[in-house]
């Protein structure tokens, strides 16, 4: 598991009411944070990697990312 998968989980699992090792990169986003919750999601990654776009991650999540992995690989995409 690299860097950025485990932050991932960690900020979902502080968000959520599931620990992390219950969550999956193949879960769907929705599993665990509600789309109203989009927002606060998208600031709490923006706290824990300083290269994520807020606004962006915001209005694509649950749009065009739908699994966790897709938040994973766009974090991975702003850092290159």
């Amino acid at each position: 598991m690299d860097s950025v998968e485990k932050g991932v989980k960690e900020v979902i699992a502080q968000n959520s009411r599931y620990a992390f090792d219950e969550i999956e990169l193949t879960d769907p986003i929705d599993k665990f944070i509600s789309s109203f919750m989009a927002d606060r999601l998208a600031r709490e990654l923006k706290r824990k990697f300083s290269q994520v776009k807020t606004t962006e991650l915001t209005n694509d999540l649950f749009t065009v990312l739908k699994r966790i992995q897709d938040i994973v690989t766009r974090i991975n995409a702003y850092s290159n």
